[in-house]
C-alpha cells in the first residue's frame, strides 16, 4: 500500500512541477533518439503530456517487490537524478506504463530506481531515452539496491545469481 501511495504521490508531484515549469516558460529542445521502443515517444518539455491519468497499470507497477519477482524476472537498478525536465520525466513514465515487458518499478528516495522486467525489455532503448530525460542516470548494483529496499530480497537475488553462475560453468 505504501508503494501505491508513493507512486501516486510521485506522479502528482511531477504533474504539479510540470505545471510550474509551463508557467515559467521553461523550454527544452525536443530530444532526438535512435530506433527502439522508447524512441516512439517525444520527451520534450514544450508539448503537453496528457498522461497523468491513473490506471490499474500504475498500481501494478508500484506494487512492492516480492521474492517471486526476483526469482521469476530480471532486475536492473540505476542511480538517478530527476533534474528539472519534469514534463519529459512524466512522458518517460508514461512510456514505461506502455511497455508490457516491465513488471514493476521500485524507487528509493527519488535517487534510485529499479526495474523488474521480462526478457523482451529493450534496455538500451530505455537507457537512451532516460539519459535524455534525467539529469543523471547510471547503472548501479542490484544487490545494493535490494539491500536498501529489503535485505531478504537481496539474499534471494544473490542466491539466484550464484545458481545461474553454477549452471553456466
Amino acid at each position: 500500500m505504501k508503494k501505491i501511495i508513493l507512486f501516486t504521490f510521485f506522479i502528482t508531484i511531477l504533474s504539479f512541477l510540470q505545471a510550474q515549469n509551463s508557467v515559467a516558460n521553461v523550454n527544452v529542445e525536443t530530444v532526438k533518439l535512435n530506433n527502439g521502443f522508447y524512441q516512439k515517444y517525444q520527451y520534450d518539455s514544450s508539448s503537453e503530456c496528457n498522461c497523468s491519468e491513473k490506471t490499474e497499470r500504475d498500481f501494478k507497477l508500484a506494487e512492492r517487490l516480492l521474492k517471486n519477482d526476483i526469482l521469476d524476472y530480471n532486475i536492473i537498478s540505476y542511480n538517478i537524478d530527476l533534474g528539472k525536465n519534469l514534463n519529459a520525466i512524466q512522458k518517460l513514465f508514461y512510456a514505461i506504463k506502455q511497455d508490457s515487458t516491465i513488471i514493476k518499478l521500485s524507487i528509493i528516495e527519488w535517487s534510485k530506481l529499479s526495474i523488474v522486467f521480462t526478457d523482451g525489455f529493450d534496455e538500451n532503448s530505455f537507457f537512451n531515452a532516460a539519459t535524455q530525460v534525467f539529469a543523471k542516470i547510471e547503472k548501479s548494483n542490484v544487490s545494493e539496491f535490494l539491500w536498501q529496499k529489503n535485505k531478504e530480497l537481496k539474499l534471494v537475488y544473490e542466491d539466484k545469481i550464484r545458481n545461474l553462475q553454477s549452471v553456466n560453468k
